[in-house]
This record gives C-alpha cells, sequence and structure tokens, in this order.
C-alpha cells in the first residue's frame, strides 16, 4: 500500500507540478502547493472576464427580446435594444453591439490582449467566436 500511495504522489506532484513534503504519518500523502498553482494568470483572467461580460449582456437582450413592448422590451425583436452604458466599456474590455430583428452580434475587445471575442446571440442561444 505504501509503494502505490508513493507512486500515486508522485503522479499527483508531477503532473500538477506541486512539491511533495514529508508526513509525520504513513497513513497520508501531503503536498505543498503555492497559491500561485491555483490562481489563473491575468490574462486568463481577463479573458474570462470578457466572455462573461457579452454573455451578461447577451442574456439581458435575450430578456429584452422576449419583454413584450408594453412592459419595456422588443416583442420578440433584439431591435431597440442597446448595451447599458455601465457595461460598454468595462475594466477588461469594450463592446459593441449590431442589432438585428431576431440576431445580434456583440462584439467584445480585450483591453489586455490582442483578442476579440464575437457572440451571435438569437432568441435562444448566445454562441462565442474568439479571434
Amino acid at each position: 500500500m505504501k509503494s502505490t500511495l508513493t507512486l500515486l504522489s508522485l503522479f499527483l506532484a508531477a503532473s500538477l507540478s506541486l512539491t511533495l513534503i514529508t508526513c509525520s504519518s504513513s497513513e497520508y500523502i501531503c503536498i505543498k502547493v503555492k497559491k500561485s498553482d491555483l490562481m489563473p494568470d491575468s490574462n486568463e483572467l481577463s479573458m474570462d472576464s470578457l466572455i462573461v461580460g457579452g454573455i451578461k449582456i447577451g442574456k439581458m437582450a435575450q430578456r429584452y427580446y422576449n419583454k413584450t413592448i408594453e412592459l419595456g422590451g422588443g416583442g420578440n425583436s433584439f431591435t431597440g435594444f442597446t448595451i447599458p452604458e455601465y457595461l460598454i466599456d468595462t475594466e477588461f474590455g469594450t463592446y459593441t453591439a449590431t442589432v438585428a430583428p431576431v440576431t445580434m452580434l456583440i462584439v467584445g475587445l480585450s483591453k489586455q490582449r490582442p483578442i476579440t471575442v464575437v457572440f451571435t446571440v438569437t432568441p435562444d442561444t448566445i454562441s462565442t467566436t474568439i479571434n
């Protein structure tokens, strides 16, 4: 059993780039993990935030589409939807929208990296393309 645990701990340490430390008991596998190993880098975080922001805008557009005109919505149309002012320019990117009655394109431009994410919004779906 001890050799199996040793092989398992070595495998885990190697595959996750972690540091093994010794334990006072043979029943435990001890692995030392640096906090930075668990945190995403700033580029990954900015990309994820850009995508989350675009999906949030897409969901708002879908709610607008499904809401009746009398309640301030589009009445089964994206026409008239605008991105809220506070979401146009965020810490991680800027967003623009091209609106058509049944399809809408949202373009998110990253401020940290030269990356553009295009969100295609329909009444039922939101798809993304990363350029």
